[in-house]
C-alpha cells in the first residue's frame, strides 16, 4: 500500500540455509523463448537466487561503457543473462552443455572467483550510471512471463516509428515477470517524458495481467496511468478502503490516489 493505509511496527524475518556453492555465470542466448528455457531447466535443478536478462542493447552499453575490461564472452548475441544459483560448478557446466546441444545457450561463462563474479555483476549493474550518462526515462513493468518478449519488440517498434533515433535499452528480472525499460530522453529530440510514458503504458494497456508497476511502486509519478492497469471499479475500491482506513488522509498523503 506504499504507506498509504498504515506504517510497519513490527517484521518477522524467516532466515534461509546458507548456500553451499554460489556460481555466477553469464549466458548468451538465441532468443527469448530460449531465456524461458533455459531458466525453467536451471529451476528444475537448482535454486536459482538470480536471472537478470538483457537484451543486446543493454549489453552492448554495457561493453562500451567498460571498454577497459575484457568482454568475457566473444561475440554479440541477441540475449544475456546474468545467474546466479546454488550448484557446484561441474554440475552446471554439464546443464549448460546439455542446454547448449538443445539450441538453448549460444557461449557462456561460469565465474572462477569472486573477483570474476563481481566483475560479470558489472555489467548489470550500469543501471547506477543511467542518471549520469542518459536523461533515463524508466519504466518498471510487470507482464506474464510467456509474453515479455514479444512485448518488447512491439515498444521497440512503436519507439522506433515514433522517434526513430530513439535509443532505448531493455532488461529484468524475468522469472519475476518484470521487464525494464530505459529510454535516453536526450535521443527523442526533446519530446515531452510524458509523451514516452503514454506510448509504452498504452501497449501495456492491451495486455491482460499486466501492470505499470512491477516493484517500485506507484507514488505520484506513476499516479495519472494508474487505469491503464486496473478498472474504475478496482480503484473505487481501493478509496473506500483508503478512506475507511485513513479517514482523515494523513498517511503518505497524494500517493497511489490524489
Amino acid at each position: 500500500s506504499e504507506g498509504t493505509l498504515g506504517i510497519i511496527t513490527r517484521a518477522v524475518l524467516k532466515l534461509q540455509p546458507r548456500p553451499r556453492s554460489v556460481q555466477t555465470l553469464l549466458v548468451a542466448l538465441p532468443g527469448f523463448d530460449a531465456a524461458v528455457r533455459l531458466l525453467r531447466r536451471l529451476q528444475a535443478s537448482y535454486p536459482v537466487s538470480a536471472f537478470e536478462l538483457m537484451w543486446q542493447d543493454f549489453m552492448r552499453t554495457a561493453f562500451e561503457w567498460q571498454a577497459g575490461r575484457r568482454a568475457p564472452l566473444a561475440g554479440t548475441h541477441p540475449f544475456y543473462a546474468l545467474v546466479e544459483l546454488d550448484g557446484e560448478a561441474d554440475a552446471v557446466q554439464g546443464t549448460l552443455a546439455e542446454a547448449a546441444d538443445a539450441g538453448l545457450v549460444l557461449d557462456a561463462v561460469l565465474a572462477a572467483s569472486l573477483a570474476d563474479a563481481r566483475g560479470l555483476w558489472a555489467l548489470r549493474e550500469i543501471t547506477g550510471e543511467f542518471p549520469t550518462r542518459l536523461e533515463p526515462i524508466n519504466f518498471d513493468l510487470s507482464l506474464p512471463v510467456g509474453v515479455i518478449g514479444a512485448f518488447a519488440e512491439r515498444c521497440r517498434a512503436a519507439l522506433s516509428r515514433r522517434w526513430p533515433q530513439h535509443r532505448s535499452l531493455f532488461f529484468g528480472h524475468v522469472g519475476d515477470s518484470n521487464l525494464h525499460l530505459t529510454v535516453d530522453g536526450r535521443s527523442i529530440a526533446g519530446a515531452p517524458h510524458a509523451e514516452v510514458d503514454a506510448l509504452v503504458y498504452e501497449l501495456l494497456r492491451e495486455v491482460p495481467g499486466a501492470s505499470i508497476s512491477a516493484e517500485h511502486g506507484i507514488g505520484l509519478l506513476k499516479r495519472d496511468w494508474l487505469a491503464h492497469c486496473r478498472s474504475a471499479e478496482e480503484i473505487a475500491a481501493m478509496r473506500r478502503i483508503k478512506q475507511a482506513l485513513d479517514a482523515r488522509a494523513i498517511l503518505n498523503p497524494g500517493k497511489v490516489l490524489a
